[in-house]
């Protein structure tokens, strides 16, 4: 892709009696609003071989995963979760607003959260596999090969792999809480909600400021940051099992901060000190 100059541009299915455009404007989970779209592409990663890209439909379309191949720009596989037996989306879930990550130790594995809280998993090897000895016509949805049903109270907002421990996975909620995983094991390890630990309001009231947004590891896979609906990033040591600090989002602009969320955190420097710069 980088000796010539290609765009790849993979079209999404419109949901049912929509022009497939998109309706913005507030998401509404039980305890905060989410100002993104909820049809359409609400999220898309590519696979660290640069094979793939798996493109999230909004759960107000399909609730579906997609895979397609990145060089040839074909549909390779639908993930969803569905009915086995009928093959059909019964509407409840649905792949939450940039919820999808690719593990960077496990090339095959691709791991979404839902909006009832649920992390599904699935092997991109055996669902494309899958798909492909089907003809076009007949292929039917993937269902995910694991589920880490209802780990959070509230739609599942951030998902990471740890870049060390490839059974490791975080996750963060609308319910305030972020968590960590053992994908092989099916359990839940360790699980906060800064806003209490800081001794602040408790993150189990109904108010929009204690939702979180994102979450992301270190390159030392001990360390996460996660991003809060109300401007604060919290850095969190999986060693200690409690909060190392939190920074508070500046903007350049005077806004409230319910309106300055983190929708993305990331660690930019993979130091060996102790030093990280997110």
């Amino acid at each position: 892709l980088k000796k010539t100059a290609r765009v790849r541009t993979f079209r999404l299915p419109q949901p049912p009696g929509g022009s497939g455009g998109g309706s913005a404007g507030s998401v509404s989970s039980r305890r905060m609003a989410i100002p993104l779209h909820v049809q359409g592409c609400t999220a898309a990663r590519i696979d660290p071989t640069d094979t793939f890209v798996a493109a999230a439909s909004g759960w107000e379309t399909d609730g579906a995963v997609r895979l397609y191949k990145l060089r040839e720009g074909k549909l390779a596989a639908t993930l969803r979760d569905i009915d086995t037996d009928s093959n059909e989306w019964d509407g409840h879930g649905g792949v939450s607003v940039g919820a999808i990550d690719f593990s960077p130790l496990d090339s095959s594995r691709v791991a979404v959260g839902t909006r009832d809280g649920t992390l599904l998993l699935w092997d991109m090897q055996a669902a494309t596999s899958s798909a492909a000895k089907a003809s076009p016509s007949r292929r039917k949805a993937v269902p995910p090969t694991l589920r880490l049903t209802r780990r959070h109270d509230d739609a599942v907002t951030g998902i990471a792999f740890s870049p060390v421990n490839k059974v490791l996975l975080s996750s963060c909620s609308a319910d305030g809480s972020v968590s960590f995983h053992d994908v092989n094991m099916l359990r839940t390890i360790q699980s906060f909600r800064p806003g209490s630990e800081l001794g602040q309001r408790s993150v189990r009231s109904t108010s929009m400021s204690s939702g979180m947004m994102s979450v992301s590891f270190a390159s030392d896979g001990v360390t996460c940051a996660a991003g809060s609906i109300n401007g604060h990033v919290y850095l969190y040591d999986l060693r200690k099992a409690g909060l190392v600090s939190r920074m508070e989002f500046e903007s350049s602009v005077n806004v409230a901060p319910v309106e300055a969320p983190v929708l993305n955190v990331k660690f930019a420097c993979h130091s060996r000190t102790n030093g990280h710069t997110i």
